[in-house]
């Protein structure tokens, strides 16, 4: 969303506020942040309901890839995530039916509560506790089929203008 016009852009301890370009009324739930906090990994998020978010397999299969890397337990755990992520897609490929996902649901559910539950590794049990938090949005794309399960076409949308801007700030006569 662009400032107002003769607005001065705002810098990153300043207060900003955003709304949803799709309702025009989420600003009013959400409370002002600084630039900091607006751009954290998933701070927009918090003020989205869980059942209007989807939340992206890609970056999982990377945090399970991390998790199976790992000793004893911990490992064992994350390599069943991982192997069920891949499951996952393989079945969407094959464009089963959402009631088709159930076994696969339950999987990846008992997974996620035996990683938050074993005592060895902390980083896993955090991880899959906060996996666990966001359920619902692991499976929005089951209840409507035309959202993707990765955020992927989005963000390859947005990495030009994200490339352009880091160039812009690289530049030697940039304000930093």
């Amino acid at each position: 969303m662009a400032p107002p016009a003769g607005a001065a852009p705002a810098a990153a301890g300043d207060v900003v506020s955003f709304r949803c370009s799709a309702c025009g009324k989420c600003c009013n739930t959400a409370p002002a942040m600084t630039l900091s906090e607006l751009f954290h990994h998933d701070a927009v998020y918090d003020y989205v309901e869980m059942a209007q978010r989807q939340v992206c397999w890609a970056h999982l299969l990377r945090d399970f890839v991390r998790i199976g890397q790992r000793a004893g337990l911990a490992g064992r755990i994350g390599r069943g995530l991982l192997g069920a992520g891949y499951v996952l897609f393989r079945w969407r490929k094959q464009y089963r039916i959402a009631a088709q996902f159930a076994p696969l649901r339950r999987r990846v559910r008992r997974l996620l509560e035996q990683g938050s539950a074993q005592p060895y590794c902390a980083r896993t049990a955090r991880t899959c506790a906060n996996v666990l938090r966001l359920w619902p949005a692991l499976w929005s794309f089951l209840d409507h089929p035309a959202v993707p399960p990765t955020n992927n076409e989005a963000e390859r949308a947005l990495r030009a203008l994200v490339i352009k801007r880091q160039g812009l700030w690289a530049h030697p006569l940039a304000p930093r």
